[in-house]
């Protein structure tokens, strides 16, 4: 072999060795590079571009954050070791946000995640009296000595209409930050209200409005009836919902007493298969108190300005003017099959009695088949009645539907963000004279494509320099490097 060939075999292994030791010095110093951004620079260079924004607390949850005491300390501990991979989970949709407030809490939260199984010894600590019934893979909240469970299930909300229809869970809205703020709420809140739901009359779910009670630090109870039904002491509001079954002379007589003793009443009723004929004769004696009364009819909208079907069966509301801070961003709210709800003849001069929620002038009532009345009138869907001249006069709110309350109806017409359910979160607040309250949207599952709107000017800075700048900049030194090296050889 010739001087020349032994020269150029021998820079052809130089570059072969030199051009692997290269290839391998830039992948470790890629590898240290990405671990040094995630562990050091990860909090500052993360960007939530997605369009439902799933991983950062909202402005809402921020303000809220901020206007706790300072020296507020909630721990909340993930009973579950933490994933190392979260996607595809309920978990993606929780971890990543609780990390972000924790970022932006200015260490009044902290989280942590302890297996309840290889260390049962945390149950002890979070609740040395053992008050609580903890499970796995949940999360609890500790403030004051006080606990607050939150399950995966709680975090969000399905299709209820889909799960009626299919038999299958659509999951619909991401509730985390809605429940986990009204979980901070209630820890931090030493003054609470008590609501009870009565039970057992075939009546509809009300998750919905238990996330609204919750936003407003009231604890909520179901009330089964029964024949030794009382209505219990430290009740403050009592809500009648969606049932499909009259009360009994006893329930009807406790409620009544209830009401003598300054209760609040929460009344809804629809107009539905279930309960076509049934006329609510006890329920309707109850009110007779207030001077209110709901009729087996169905309303029928015949303005088309109101008309949300062909059939005038679900349309518009007007919140009359005297209510109308109950709405305050919209006049009007949609219902379906609903019930006249209209004053009685009671003749006690001191029942103050108004209506509350109207149709237009155009409606007539019938049942689902056929009319009844020939005439045009305005007719009533919500009214208000109170005692005047009283230290703790008894106070009513009577709806001729339940869609202002019933899971369905609100699961398929945005949450807790609807105006309807804004609407009975202000009503409640009035019967219960409440002003603590957390405003927090829930938000829609997520959708991962880039939305302009969320792209804000520092992270479109952060990511063009990377992009333009540094990657660029990289290449052009390993292949001046490169180049360099092998024209010396």
């Amino acid at each position: 072999m010739s001087k020349n060939s032994k020269k150029t075999d021998s820079r052809f292994k130089s570059l072969k060795t030199f051009s692997t030791v290269s290839c391998i010095i830039v992948i470790a110093i890629a590898i240290i590079f990405n671990v040094l951004l995630d562990q050091v620079l990860a909090p500052y260079l993360t960007f939530d571009l997605s369009a439902t924004k799933q991983n950062s607390i909202t402005p809402e949850f921020k303000e809220f954050v901020d206007g706790l005491p300072s020296d507020t300390k909630v721990r909340i501990v993930g009973l579950f070791e933490r994933p190392d991979d979260i996607s595809g989970s309920a978990m993606q949709y929780v971890i990543p946000m609780l990390d972000n407030l924790v970022k932006e809490s200015d260490g009044k939260i902290s989280v942590e995640y302890v297996d309840i199984e290889k260390n049962p010894a945390i149950v002890t600590e979070l609740d040395p009296e053992g008050l609580v019934n903890f499970e796995a893979n949940t999360f609890v909240l500790n403030c004051n000595s006080k606990n607050f469970v939150v399950t995966p299930a709680m975090c969000f909300m399905i299709d209820e209409y889909y799960l009626a229809q299919y038999n299958q869970i659509k999951v619909i809205e991401n509730m985390a930050q809605v429940t986990f703020a009204n979980a901070i709420a209630n820890l931090t809140n030493p003054n609470h209200a008590k609501a009870y739901f009565l039970s057992g009359l075939n009546e509809d779910s009300h998750e919905y409005v238990d996330v609204i009670l919750s936003s407003l630090c009231v604890d909520s109870v179901n009330l089964p009836v029964s024949d030794s039904f009382t209505v219990p002491d430290d009740c403050e509001i009592l809500f009648i919902l969606g049932i499909n079954q009259d009360l009994s002379e006893k329930v009807a007589f406790e409620i009544k007493e209830y009401l003598q003793r300054g209760g609040k009443l929460f009344v809804a009723v629809s107009y539905t298969q279930d309960n076509a004929y049934i006329d609510f004769k006890n329920l309707n004696d109850v009110l007779h108190d207030m001077n209110i009364n709901i009729d087996p009819y169905v309303i029928c909208e015949n303005d088309t300005s109101y008309m949300l079907d062909g059939m005038g069966l679900e349309s518009y509301l007007d919140v009359t003017s005297e209510y109308s801070s109950l709405l305050t961003d919209n006049s009007r709210v949609r219902a379906s099959y609903m019930r006249p709800v209209r004053e009685y003849d009671n003749p006690k001069t001191y029942i103050n009695v108004a209506p509350v929620l109207q149709t237009s002038p155009n409606c007539v009532v019938g049942t689902e088949r056929e009319q009844i009345t020939a005439n045009f009138t305005q007719l009533n869907a919500g009214m208000y009645a109170t005692y005047t001249g009283m230290e703790n006069p008894p106070e009513v709110y009577v709806f001729g539907t339940n869609d202002f309350t019933n899971d369905a109806w609100l699961s398929q017409n945005g949450g807790v963000t609807d105006p309807n359910a804004r609407f009975t979160k202000e009503v409640i607040k009035s019967l219960l004279n409440v002003d603590n309250t957390v405003n927090i949207s829930s938000q829609p599952i997520a959708n991962y494509s880039l939305n302009s709107g969320k792209v804000t000017a520092n992270s479109i800075v952060v990511i063009t320099f990377f992009l333009i700048v540094i990657i660029p900049l990289a290449f052009i030194v390993i292949a001046a490097f490169v180049y360099n090296k092998r024209k010396n050889l």
